[in-house]
């Protein structure tokens, strides 16, 4: 059934076009439906092929919700699937450069930036989340550095002020005192 899926992409594509060989070829969507179908093996029994009886999207729309039942034991498992940001590349301000996203650097640059009170009160993982359901929102494989740093602190605007600020003054290039003191204006 894959393979059906897989061809009838094919068909429906130009893929005579040249395309750049950072960009996709499948749209994230393709690969939420066909990830339905993979098999995966009963955790109970060991059996192979566990039939998807149920499917939705949380709550916070980033993850997808699966209710699995074994045709063998008849048990039921629930899955939350999420999108892996792999595929996405990080372009340097100068464009000479080019880095893979790396959830990891993310979460760091966030804890540097709250205090220690703020990281007992702010879930950074529902943070992470938000920003990651932007940047997949955004349907680009390679973004600029400043358009991440962008959606960060448009991510954190909302929520910790001291927050953005200091993540403002580590990652952005500024040049002296003026034109930072500008931008705490602007908000």
């Amino acid at each position: 059934m894959i393979v059906f899926f897989i061809l009838k992409y094919k068909q429906n594509t130009n893929i005579s076009e040249k395309k750049s060989p950072t960009k996709n070829s499948y749209p994230l969507v393709f690969f939420i439906v066909v990830c339905q179908y993979i098999y995966m093996k009963c955790p109970i029994c060991g059996s192979k092929g566990l039939k998807t009886t149920n499917s939705r999207p949380t709550q916070s729309g980033n993850q997808t919700w699966r209710r699995k039942q074994c045709p063998k034991c008849h048990s039921s498992i629930t899955t939350y699937e999420k999108a892996d940001l792999s595929w996405l590349n990080i372009k340097d301000n100068t464009g000479a450069s080019m880095q893979t996203y790396k959830k990891a650097a993310l979460y760091k640059s966030l804890i540097d930036s709250l205090d220690s009170n703020e990281l007992h009160e702010i879930d950074v993982d529902n943070l992470i989340d938000s920003i990651e359901q932007k940047i997949v929102s955004m349907h680009k494989t390679v973004i600029n550095k400043n358009e991440l740093i962008k959606i960060v602190l448009s991510t954190l605007k909302p929520i910790s002020l001291k927050a953005y600020i200091k993540y403002l003054t580590s990652h952005s290039s500024l040049h002296n005192k003026r034109e930072l003191n500008s931008l705490i204006k602007d908000i």
